[in-house]
Formats: structure tokens, C-alpha cells, sequence
């Protein structure tokens, strides 16, 4: 079973303040907020991006931390990554796309445990301001490589823009963010519905309050996950 991150549009304490990755060129509106797996009925709106630069550049919008992951869980290389969300850019010379980067930090908030996803591009462009915010299906694979978690470590999730502009265009554009609503489905063209992240590991956390620490509560600590697989390690 997969697991499905919710993307708050509001900023919020959270437990490490990670400097974003270097992939974003433009961190000028970031704000921080928890990245949960259950809905929190937090208001769901646009966050706007503006700027009237042409250049080649990726706008970070938000970053999101996961509660502490339980240690001894396996994230394989080249898992499926699946993201949805409601986008859209000021002109159609913007030449923009959603993009979103994953990594796994320690708990000092610094150390990069991995990267699971370097910034990525999706590759349908936004719809226009002139239309309503319409839905963008992400799709990517994890990077090559096997990562077993240690304790301390949270998933850093990144979402923003990015794209090389027109001489008339510019980076201006914005994504509706919050939990209240239903989960937009998996194609290019809803506009209605809330945003998401999705990785395919089963994971689970440290925190009680989250249902996906379900498994590992009752098969103890000695426990890896492969993908979907729960295997126990004696």
C-alpha cells in the first residue's frame, strides 16, 4: 500500500527547518508547513508566485516535513512517484510546469540522508490564469540506489514551478494547496479537488497520530518494508 502525503497551503511549525535544495533557483515566497497522511481540514487556496523574469529557473513554493520515519524501513531505487495538483501560469509565454523534488534528512535538519527525487519537471505545461486552475499528473521514478532509514530521519517534500519563459513571459504563476476537499484524481484536466504526493512505500512513523504507523506497531521494531512488502527480520 502506498502512502499519500497532503500539502497544507498555510506555513506552520515544524520539527526541522531544512535549507532547500539547490535545484530551486528562487526560494523567495517559501514557507514551511507538516506534510501528514491524514486530512486536517486546513483551507484549501491559491499561493501566487510573482516575478518578470525570463531566465531558466525552478520557484519553490512550499517545503514539507513528515513526521519521523520509523528506522530499518527499505526505500528502493526507482519506486514510483506520483503527485497531482491544481496549477496555473499568468501567460502561455510562462512555458511552466509543476515541479517537485523529495529528499530524506537526519534529524539535525542539515544532514541529506538521500535524495530521493532530484527537482523534476512535469512535462504537460499549466493552463492559463484566463481558465480555472487545472489538474497536472506527476509521475516520476526514485533515484537508482537502495536507502534503509536510521532514526531521526523525516521526507522532505518540495513543490513548486519552473521553466524557461518567452521574451513576453515570466515565472508568475500559482498552485491551490490545502487538505480540505477530495483527492484530485490521476489525469491532466480536473479543476476541482486537493493536492497530493504520493510515494509507493508503505511507510511508517515514530508519532502515534499517524495511521501510517499502523504495521509496524504491531510487528515490533525488527521490520523492513520493500515497497508494499512488510518482511519480518529476525
Amino acid at each position: 500500500m502506498a502512502t499519500r502525503f497532503y500539502l497544507p497551503r498555510n506555513a506552520e511549525s515544524t520539527p526541522i527547518s531544512p535549507t532547500p535544495s539547490a535545484d530551486w533557483e528562487n526560494t523567495s515566497i517559501l514557507a514551511r508547513a507538516l506534510a501528514t497522511t491524514t486530512k486536517r481540514s486546513l483551507p484549501t487556496s491559491a499561493v501566487t508566485f510573482t516575478d518578470s523574469n525570463v531566465t531558466d529557473q525552478d520557484i519553490l513554493f512550499r517545503q514539507y516535513i513528515s513526521e519521523e520515519l520509523i528506522a530499518g524501513q527499505l526505500f528502493a531505487d526507482l519506486q514510483a512517484i506520483k503527485a497531482q495538483c491544481l496549477c496555473a501560469e499568468a501567460t502561455t509565454a510562462g512555458n511552466l510546469f509543476f515541479a517537485l523534488g523529495i529528499r530524506i534528512l537526519a534529524s539535525d535538519g542539515t544532514t541529506v540522508r538521500r535524495t530521493v527525487l532530484a527537482v523534476t519537471r512535469d512535462n504537460l505545461e499549466l493552463s492559463d490564469y484566463g481558465f480555472p486552475h487545472q489538474n497536472r499528473k506527476f509521475n516520476a521514478n526514485s533515484a537508482s540506489g537502495e536507502y534503509t532509514s536510521v532514526a531521526g530521519d523525516r521526507l522532505v517534500i518540495e513543490v513548486g514551478t519552473g521553466g524557461d519563459p518567452g521574451v513576453t513571459g515570466s515565472h508568475s504563476s500559482e498552485l491551490i494547496l490545502g487538505d480540505t476537499g477530495t483527492d484530485l484524481p490521476e489525469n491532466d484536466t480536473s479543476t476541482d479537488g486537493i493536492a497530493w504526493v504520493e510515494l509507493i512505500e508503505d511507510l511508517s512513523f515514530v508519532s502515534l497520530g499517524q495511521p501510517a504507523a499502523r504495521r509496524f506497531g504491531a510487528m515490533g521494531h525488527n521490520s523492513r518494508i520493500r515497497g508494499s512488502e512488510a518482511v519480518r527480520m529476525f
